[in-house]
């Protein structure tokens, strides 16, 4: 708070911390993530703060995510309080990715040698595309499933133990060789 040039005093905690809380929501689908943000958006008791979106505008980095501050009604025993939320939405490929560059920032104390900054931005670019590839084979399993409802009946999409273990798998190839350096 003294570093950003706040009192500490509750008032002044409540007033600029914007984070005090977090939510974090992995999506199967890039699609799903602005279904989930329009939900939140269209919920009458809660008030969008803050919206930025990482899909539609990464960080240099590669870092995607839909981020959210949310003012949010908490239920006290006597009272309504409002609080701040953050809210990051992002698809599974997404999340291994922020995970491993997270993990890679603190081993380095900040300062990425720039061949693993290089790599980290390849790989960011190629689960961007891996995503783009996910959602239109689930959008033509659904499109088939609709179209010919008699044969499709029993294809279900959904996320399951199949789809993680292509993706992890997938994901696990890109970082090996950056990893293993």
């Amino acid at each position: 708070m003294h570093r950003r040039g706040y009192e500490f005093t509750i008032d002044s905690i409540r007033k600029n911390v914007l984070d005090i809380a977090g939510i974090r929501i992995i999506c199967s689908f890039t699609s799903d993530i602005y279904s989930v943000s329009k939900m939140l958006v269209n919920q009458r008791d809660i008030e969008v703060v803050e919206y930025k979106d990482y899909i539609k505008n990464p960080k240099p980095n590669g870092y995607q995510s839909l981020h959210m501050i949310l003012k949010i009604p908490v239920f006290m025993s006597d009272r309504v309080e409002e609080a701040f939320v953050e809210v990051q939405i992002r698809t599974i490929a997404m999340e291994f990715w922020a995970s491993l560059e997270h993990k890679i920032y603190y081993k380095y104390d900040k300062e990425i040698p720039e061949n693993l900054k290089n790599d980290l931005k390849d790989a960011a670019d190629q689960i961007s595309q891996l995503d783009y590839k996910m959602e239109q084979i689930h959008m033509h399993m659904q499109k088939l499933k609709f179209e010919n409802d008699s044969k499709y009946q029993n294809c279900e999409i959904t996320e399951d133990d199949e789809f993680q273990k292509l993706t992890n798998k997938y994901i696990s190839m890109l970082f090996s060789n950056s990893i293993d350096s």
